[in-house]
């Protein structure tokens, strides 16, 4: 959707040159207002599955960071929906092998930590590669 209609390209544009859309003759506080409104929608509906779908009730930290985990996921992707969902799976690899080794007799404490220390890996090597990119210019 966000490279393929009008209203993607006008999403994306509001959010790299503002000026731009305002040329085109259209309005960007409008564009953001029903940008900003549908990510609201899509983080409650996010928030209804995770608190129904998986436990049936709400609990307190029941994210536990994983909006955390999202944002590394985001940027790691390069804000590219295909690359955020393949930086996705793979930080649902970790969390998922975080699981798997408690059957292991691993204390939990420390298999709880495997999505987050990946994720921080993760960044740095996004931040080296780019202060590499930025020092080769």
């Amino acid at each position: 959707m966000l490279y393929k209609t009008p209203y993607g390209y006008w999403i994306r544009g509001v959010g790299e040159h503002e000026e731009a859309i305002e040329t085109a003759g259209i309005n960007p506080k409008k564009i953001k207002y029903i940008s900003s409104i549908l990510g609201g929608v899509f983080c409650g509906i996010a928030g209804a599955h995770l608190s129904l779908g998986y436990l049936t009730l709400f609990t307190e930290n029941m994210s536990a960071g994983k909006g955390f985990i999202s944002l590394a996921a985001i940027i790691f992707g390069g804000s590219n929906p295909i690359k955020v969902y393949g930086a996705s799976l793979l930080f649902g690899f970790f969390d998922a092998l975080g699981i798997r080794m408690q059957s292991l007799g691993i204390a939990s404490q420390f298999t709880q930590m495997i999505p987050y220390v990946a994720t921080v890996l993760v960044l740095f090597m996004v931040a080296q590669k780019k202060l590499m990119k930025r020092k080769g210019n």
